[in-house]
């Protein structure tokens, strides 16, 4: 029998956590939130439009909708420290 093979993808707070991410890029640009957690834009990018997508599950897709929810009554400098502390 084979191993299975394949990236298994990220744990189910890793999702969250990048959902938040999502959440930020709808208020802060790209750029930012790429380095803010530590990825490269191009990365960033991809992986975002793979969310928009529908590609993360139903637990990110949810999670984002409550964060963009709350990003929006934050300022941005609020926000960037709030999204850096959701990095590891």
């Amino acid at each position: 029998m084979r191993s299975k093979r394949g990236n298994p993808g990220l744990g189910a707070g890793d999702k969250v956590n990048f959902a938040a991410a999502c959440a930020a890029a709808d208020f802060l640009p790209e750029k930012d939130v790429a380095g803010i957690i530590g990825m490269k834009l191009g990365a960033f990018k991809s992986k975002r439009k793979a969310f928009r997508a529908g590609g993360r599950g139903s637990q990110a897709r949810e999670a984002y909708h409550c964060l963009r929810q709350m990003f929006q009554d934050l300022n941005p400098k609020e926000l960037r420290g709030l999204l850096s502390k959701t990095r590891k």
